[in-house]
């Protein structure tokens, strides 16, 4: 459905920003219990748009934010380290930004 038509329903891009939320929120903590750290609470929202590819056409860009309790900031920072090596997703807009 495209953007502002004024009808009830997600566009591609939010389709796209929503699976990648959920994917990125899964496996934040799947490496938290690796780590063998407990979240008391965490939540994970996405920006998104699309970016022009030099010489490739257009292709999507997303970047997520983390709210993480019940850890530290430094554990905080390892866990959203390591899921960026974990969730597919991610390393599928990773490529698409490095071309």
């Amino acid at each position: 459905m495209p953007p502002n038509n004024n009808e009830d329903g997600l566009n591609p891009e939010q389709l796209s920003a929503l699976g990648y939320c959920a994917c990125f929120a899964t496996a934040m903590q799947l490496v938290a219990h690796r780590m063998e750290l407990a979240l008391s609470a965490c939540s994970t929202t996405v920006e998104g748009g699309m970016q022009k590819l030099e010489g490739r056409g257009v292709g999507l860009e997303a970047g997520p934010y983390a709210n993480i309790a019940g850890l530290s900031e430094p554990e905080a920072h390892s866990v959203l380290n390591a899921t960026n090596k974990v969730c597919f997703l991610f390393q599928i807009f990773a490529r698409q930004r490095r071309g």
